[in-house]
């Protein structure tokens, strides 16, 4: 994501919660935004922060003769990850 687009996403939070009569869970979901656009911002600047250091470890690819995982990551997920994303919103803030 570039910073215009974290710019957008927080406007578009903020303009979420400045709504009259809005409901708790669209306030909730513009709170997650503004935390994940923050979350995205700290990601940045650590990835400057490595970049600035140079080179690091470099991870290889995995080798093509490895055996795959038993079971896809995205089936072993618990429920806090199924659902649409409202949902999983009202979840983590215990909106019901």
């Amino acid at each position: 994501m570039d910073q215009t687009q974290v710019n957008e996403l927080r406007a578009w939070a903020r303009r979420l919660e400045e709504r009259e009569g809005g409901h708790e869970e669209v306030r909730a979901a513009a709170k997650a935004i503004l935390m994940l656009a923050d979350e995205v911002d700290t990601l940045h600047e650590k990835l400057d922060a490595a970049a600035a250091e140079g080179p690091g470890t470099v991870v290889s690819a995995p080798e093509a003769d490895a055996a795959p995982a038993a079971e896809p990551a995205w089936e072993a997920a618990d429920d806090r990850t199924s659902g649409s994303f409202l949902s999983r919103v009202k979840r983590t803030f215990g909106v019901q």
